[in-house]
């Protein structure tokens, strides 16, 4: 009989053992949370800040050397569009502001057209240079300036906004 149980307790301990072994065996988990922000693609805009345009004589219809306006929008794709507005300076109509000179009764007028000869309207009615890459925007300032007995200074400060859309 003795060499019963030996065997008969061999099983009995590898039944534990078995038993041991799967109930140690227990499922662990591990929590990820995952963020991320989500931001607006922008653009910058920049050029000039002051634009001479020297003296000038009576009775002169011309243009002027072109300047840019830069916007900037890296590797991103934003839609933007370009805006105008005068901050002193009487509108003459929607695209030309009459440069006035305050100690004389006499008025430069002032035109603003786009690469496409399109009018730069100067009461944020309209946008110009729109798209959604980097560019560049090029305007070509105009003058007309009647013919007057009076001599002066002239200026004119308009405001460019880029707005995203």
């Amino acid at each position: 009989m003795k060499n019963r149980t030996f065997p008969l307790m061999n099983f009995s301990l590898l039944m534990m053992l078995s038993f041991f072994s799967v109930s140690e065996a227990v499922a662990s988990s591990s929590d990820t949370e995952f963020t991320a922000r989500v931001k607006n693609n922008t653009c910058s805009i920049s050029g000039l800040t002051d634009y001479n345009i020297g003296s000038i004589g009576e009775g002169i219809q011309t243009y002027f050397p072109a300047f840019k306006i830069k916007i900037e929008c890296g590797t991103s794709t934003v839609n933007t569009e370009l805006y105008a507005n005068v901050l002193n300076g009487t509108l003459a109509d929607s695209h030309t502001v009459n440069m006035g000179n305050a100690k004389k009764d006499i008025y430069m007028n002032l035109y603003l057209p786009d690469e496409r000869n399109h009018p730069v309207y100067f009461d944020s009615s309209q946008p110009f240079c729109t798209g959604d890459k980097t560019r560049d925007c090029t305007i070509e300032p105009f003058i007309n300036l009647r013919k007057t007995d009076d001599v002066g200074d002239f200026s004119v400060s308009i405001s460019f906004t880029l707005k995203h859309s």
